[in-house]
């Protein structure tokens, strides 16, 4: 019976059911085997399980504190799949102290990897990495490949959501080469999905589009061998984005419906939430914007019936919303929901890249490059049971990370876009094309907290005279000039530098100094670019000039903290210039 429950993961589509019968006789460890060897049957394959007890109970009954720790391993699985994810990490929590108290190591390590996926269901990034760093300590020290591989490939998970791809190359890489040359034959159809998942990721990740396409083929077809419905909707969806991305327009909205028509026998609360993605990314992509907006907001309808935020999967939403907006130039509502989205965005990036999320980062790393492992355990309390070997081979593998490996892939591919949309949108002057003032806030931010003490100048630039060059060539005439003097401006300066367009004619420039003397020579360039860069408008050469008032020496941080401080400073030295007779630059001593 231990055979059959080992195979019942590691290699459950090799399993042959005929006579598969519970003996009479069975020891109450038999019987606990059989069922749950039963239960991961219909879990990887979908095949119906038999009526089994309440496996808690028969656990307590039978004084056998594995079947009870095991049994609510379980149950916490089944409230994951149904995004009852509190509710799990409680029972997960159970399972850890049970299988403390008995000494089962390998048991608490896989609790702590399921736990991990709870937290990252619920987007708690730091969080999980940190249970998977305890889980993969816990089961490091097994010969046994399959453990160390699934832990690896949430790992390489992780990091596919941080958009590192050559780190989650690296731990995937692992996870595989530990698969597939163990000197075990393993056979579990679903684990094969999730790694061909997250490979396809990684590889569109890294811009290997042929070989992602080839992957995700591969995942989508095991994943539909499976007995998963979260994943067979996900990758039919995901597939329909896919052929979208290919201008296969008809083949994916074909897709989509497939994805809708699926069967939901556990009436899963928002399952159908990817459906209406595929629907309405490939309605965005037809240019059929009505429909995307309908599409996006029953996907986001579908997923406030879940008890998890299932934050990725909003912003993809919320993505295709303000694109569609835009598209029918309803700006207003585009920018309501591109608020949405950034708020989204910055919750999900506040808890990614801290200090302390880089530290487990670099430990995960360190424990990676040892070449030799240390067993963590010795015998546990099991060892004169069958069940000594349970610690041999690997436990159920979480169904969720695999759901959001698929749809983000979609997630990732969209991303790239909205950045690049937003950048026009939100952060980008639409007349000049360089940046805007909303820009700055997120700039400094960045700077700040990268390089606090990094010096730069902070210059505000105008054009001189420009309401009498408007009102002498018209407003049409004077957006040209306008245009002309920030390509100057933005040719002048390095690829470092921010140059943001303030409002009307004013422009502010940052950048950084080494020498306070590199300031003046930056001006004075600026300066001389914008002078000698003529506007020729139906044979006649048009020309302006700037003034420009600056603070010298600042720090990355003063800059962000006393803003309306210095940038009032710099304001005052742009009137000195303009007094001073225009075409030239005043610089504001801070000391």
């Amino acid at each position: 019976m231990l055979e059959f429950y080992f195979n019942s993961i590691d290699r459950p589509n090799a399993i042959s059911l005929v006579n598969l019968t519970l003996p009479k006789n069975a020891s109450a460890d038999s019987q606990a085997l059989y069922y749950f060897g039963r239960i991961y049957l219909e879990r990887y394959e979908g095949i119906p399980v038999d009526q089994s007890p309440d496996l808690i109970e028969f656990g307590k009954r039978n004084k056998l504190p594995w079947v009870v720790a095991e049994a609510k391993l379980n149950q916490a699985i089944e409230l994951l799949d149904s995004d009852e994810v509190w509710q799990a990490e409680l029972l997960l929590h159970d399972v850890i102290n049970i299988s403390r108290q008995i000494g089962y190591h390998s048991l608490t390590g896989r609790a702590y990897r399921w736990l991990g996926n709870a937290e990252v269901q619920r987007s708690q990034i730091q969080t999980g990495l940190k249970h998977y760093q305890t889980a993969y300590d816990l089961l490091e020290g097994s010969e046994f490949e399959i453990q160390i591989a699934m832990t690896l490939n949430n790992i390489a998970s992780l990091y596919v959501e941080l958009s590192d791809w050559q780190q989650a190359k690296t731990y995937l890489d692992k996870a595989i080469n530990g698969y597939l040359n163990s000197k075990n034959t393993y056979n579990n159809t679903l684990f094969l999905a999730i790694m061909y998942a997250n490979s396809s990721i990684i590889n569109y990740g890294m811009g290997k589009h042929e070989e992602s396409e080839r992957d995700f083929d591969k995942a989508a077809k095991l994943s539909m061998e499976t007995g998963s419905v979260k994943i067979k909707h996900n990758s039919i969806a995901n597939l329909s984005r896919i052929l979208s991305e290919l201008d296969r327009i008809e083949e994916s909205y074909e897709l989509a419906q497939a994805c809708l028509e699926l069967p939901n026998p556990q009436h899963l609360k928002g399952l159908k939430s990817v459906c209406y993605e595929a629907f309405a990314e490939t309605y965005l992509k037809d240019g059929k914007y009505k429909q995307a907006i309908k599409s996006a907001t029953a996907a986001l309808n579908s997923l406030s019936e879940t008890t998890s935020e299932e934050t990725q999967q909003q912003m993809t939403a919320y993505l295709v919303l303000v694109r569609s907006y835009q598209k029918l130039k309803d700006f207003e509502k585009a920018f309501d929901n591109l608020d949405r989205l950034r708020d989204l965005e910055r919750s999900f990036d506040s808890h990614a890249h801290d200090e302390e999320m880089i530290n487990i980062k670099l430990n995960l790393e360190a424990k990676l490059a040892q070449n030799e492992l240390t067993l963590l355990e010795a015998k546990n309390a099991l060892q004169a049971s069958e069940l000594k070997s349970q610690r041999y081979r690997e436990n159920f593998y979480f169904l969720v990370i695999a759901a959001a490996s698929f749809w983000l892939f979609g997630y990732i591919h969209q991303m790239n876009k909205v950045n690049e949309e937003l950048a026009q949108q939100n952060t980008t002057d639409p007349l000049t094309k360089v940046y805007n003032r909303r820009y700055l806030t997120s700039w400094l931010d960045k700077m700040a907290r990268r390089s606090p003490d990094r010096k730069f100048a902070l210059a505000v630039i105008d054009i001189d005279h420009f309401k009498a060059f408007n009102d002498q060539f018209g407003h049409d005439i004077g957006d040209k000039m306008l245009l002309n003097v920030a390509h100057a401006l933005d040719e002048a300066t390095r690829a470092d530098d921010l140059l943001v367009r303030w409002g009307g004619e004013e422009f502010v420039l940052l950048f950084e100094i080494k020498l306070a003397a590199d300031c003046a020579k930056t001006l004075e360039r600026l300066r001389l670019a914008v002078e000698n860069s003529n506007l020729v408008v139906d044979s006649d050469s048009l020309s302006a000039t700037i003034s420009i008032g600056a603070v010298n020496e600042l720090s990355a941080q003063s800059m962000k903290n006393q803003w309306d401080q210095w940038f009032l400073a710099a304001d005052q030295a742009l009137y000195n210039a303009k007094q001073s007779g225009r075409n030239q630059y005043q610089i504001h001593s801070t000391s």
